[in-house]
Order: C-alpha cells, then structure tokens, then sequence
C-alpha cells in the first residue's frame, strides 16, 4: 500500500518543484573549505593523526533567523548537518568540508555560522541575487569569512568557492 501511495503522489511532487513550461530551478549557495596546519597536512582527512585533526561529529551550523541562531538540521538531505565531506578531486589534494549557506531566508545578505569542535566560531555571510520569473534564481555573489571578503562572483569569475583555512 505504501508503494503505491508513493506511486501516486511522486507526480504530484515533482509538478511542485518545477514552474510551468518545464523551466528549472537554480540555486547555488555554498563553499568549500579546506582544512590544514602549518606544514600542509590535511585535518579534514578521516585517517589524520594529527592532535589538530577536525572532529566533524561536533561541528555544527546555525542559521541566523530574526535575530536568533538556528541549530541547522534536516535529516532528509545528503548532509543533514549542513555540511559534507567532500573526498580530494579535480586537482584538489585534499578533502573539502561542503558548507550549505543560508539561502532560504529572505534577506539579501544572509548569515551562517560554523561552530567547530573546539567552540571556536566561523561567521560566513552571503550576498543573494534572488529572482522568482520566469524561473527560480537564488545565487550567491559574494562571501565574507569573520568579515574579510573571500569570494566575490565577479571577481572570481563565478568559479565555484573553494577557500583555505589554515590552523
């Protein structure tokens, strides 16, 4: 009964997510970071005996809504924290921590902080171009870390955001 339920409502799902006329949704909302230490060892890397190595299982992300931090979690997603481990590619050597940044607020320039095992507190803000028609537009144009500019679309020639933190 359950997969046929599924069944019948799979179509009425997917007739939500799209605008008429079949034009697709676009959203970009995040940053690869990149963990090391002074003498390049990746603390992201999940085989790392280094003391300053990151424990992801005690990172965590809260976005800023009226006010107040928002613990993020959503367990229907790849990375129900607001984060994913990303393995090294494309040229990368080492691993990359996905952050999702707040897109869903309204607001134009929004605010994520990632709080990490040690109590220490990165705050990431981010400009949004928004459009609703003809179809859904949520990019982000720029990134600041702790308030320094990172990442700027037009300056980085929309190349997706990878930024380097060194402890």
């Amino acid at each position: 009964m359950k997969k046929l339920l599924a069944l019948l409502l799979f179509p009425l799902l997917v007739a939500a997510c799209t605008k008429e006329g079949g034009e697709a949704s676009e959203i970009s909302a995040g940053i690869t970071l990149q963990i090391i230490d002074a003498q390049n060892q990746d603390l992201l890397d999940p085989a790392s005996t280094s003391p300053k190595a990151v424990d992801l299982s005690k990172v965590k992300v809260y976005y800023i809504r009226e006010g107040k931090e928002v613990l993020f979690y959503r367990e229907n997603m790849d990375g129900p924290r607001g984060f994913q481990l990303i393995k090294p590619q494309l040229g990368h050597p080492h691993y990359g921590l996905l952050l999702g940044l707040d897109c869903e607020s309204k607001e134009k320039v929004t605010t994520t902080i990632l709080e990490w095992e040690d109590g220490r507190r990165d705050v990431f803000k981010t400009a949004f171009y928004r459009q609703s028609e003809p179809s859904l537009q949520i990019l982000q144009q720029k990134i600041w870390l702790n308030g320094e500019l990172i990442w700027d679309n037009n300056r980085d020639s929309g190349k997706t955001p990878i930024y380097e933190i060194t402890r």
